[in-house]
């Protein structure tokens, strides 16, 4: 059975997660200038609205950082330390140019809360300060939301290992895994989400908690666990699993337990991708830029609009080029010297988080 099921002929480390991160941002990029730019899509867009990033990020995360977990061997110094270097330097340089950006154009603390605001955000305690809520559409880079998402997941992970994982068996994983599945569909049915003005403060944080996403964080850790990228029906077929995701979303009916179910077609159809195609990562030659366009296209967007380039496609070439300008240099500068810096101590691997 195991002949049958299993395959070696790529290794854990050669996969496209780089790329796949990538497409997962700029489809974020995309839906949030249609969003915020007031642009008017097509049909065309109704198949990319699928391919959601955010989850694409959470169970590429899930996969990647439990393997680097087990290859550090329970060293939660040195997890906790390369996760912090991961997520921390590129938002601080990013919150550095956002307060720039806005206190040029006027936008000032002036209140003794808003002094609270940027050790707040250094944290990754994510939220808009009353002094910002004027820019651009009214938050200051609303897809920083994930961040502290992220670092729950992070939290939460070894304590996974120590009693889930503690006697090496993946049974109780998957009971774990199928747990934190119904509480986000329970989640889903009592605790809606109601972004806006007037939502609950328990909706808010649960929206900011890690418990309706941490299933498809979990899903990483279980296809990690089960070498998915040596499964036959896995590697390798990123084609079938993203045709079978597609007809999925066309053809059930929009309750939550159909749209958690599509959530976990679309990991399946990432970690996939990750090890389907010839040649990985020759595309981007190790220019990890997916976190620099996930942190800076939500400044451009405000910036875009405050100065009313708004409601037309031709100022998506702007946004997509200054992003991109955006994310390399942060990649370049700050990102890769921190984890060169680490490697050198330590050669592990270090993989980004969103």
């Amino acid at each position: 059975m195991a002949l049958r099921l299993y395959r070696t002929e790529r290794p854990f480390r050669q996969n496209n997660f780089d790329l796949i991160r990538l497409l997962a941002a700029l489809q974020v990029v995309l839906f949030h200038s249609i969003g915020r730019l007031n642009l008017h899509a097509g049909a065309w867009s109704v198949p990319l609205s699928f391919f959601h990033g955010v989850p694409v990020f959470f169970v590429a995360s899930g996969f990647l950082v439990s393997a680097s977990y087990e290859r550090q061997r329970g060293d939660e110094r040195r997890y906790f330390r390369n996760r912090a270097a991961r997520i921390f330097p590129g938002l601080w340089v990013c919150l550095f140019v956002t307060l720039l950006v806005t206190y040029v154009l006027g936008f000032r603390p002036h209140r003794p809360a808003d002094f609270a605001w940027l050790p707040a955000q250094m944290c990754g305690l994510i939220y808009t300060p009353p002094f910002l809520q004027s820019f651009g559409s009214g938050t200051y880079n609303g897809a920083l939301w994930t961040i502290p998402l992220e670092l729950q997941f992070y939290l939460v992970l070894p304590l996974v290992y120590r009693i889930v994982l503690r006697n090496r068996s993946d049974r109780a994983l998957w009971w774990t895994f199928g747990c934190f599945l119904a509480l986000s569909l329970l989640l889903a049915r009592f605790v809606p989400v109601v972004i806006g003005p007037g939502e609950p403060l328990i909706n808010k944080l649960v929206r900011y908690s890690f418990l309706p996403q941490f299933y498809l964080f979990l899903y990483g850790v279980v296809l990690q666990r089960y070498r998915a990228f040596e499964l036959n029906f896995i590697a390798g077929k990123a084609i079938p699993w993203a045709l079978l995701y597609v007809a999925f979303c066309y053809l059930s009916p929009a309750r939550p337990v159909f749209l958690s179910l599509g959530m976990l077609l679309l990991a399946t159809s990432a970690i996939s991708a990750a090890y389907s195609f010839s040649h990985p990562g020759r595309i981007l030659r190790g220019y990890d830029i997916s976190y620099g366009v996930y942190i800076y296209h939500g400044l451009i967007i405000n910036l875009l609009v405050t100065y009313g380039a708004v409601g037309s496609w031709r100022y998506m070439p702007l946004l997509i080029t200054t992003t991109l300008a955006a994310a390399y240099l942060s990649w370049r500068f700050v990102e890769r010297p921190v984890l060169q810096m680490l490697r050198n101590e330590s050669p592990i691997l270090l993989e980004p988080a969103v």
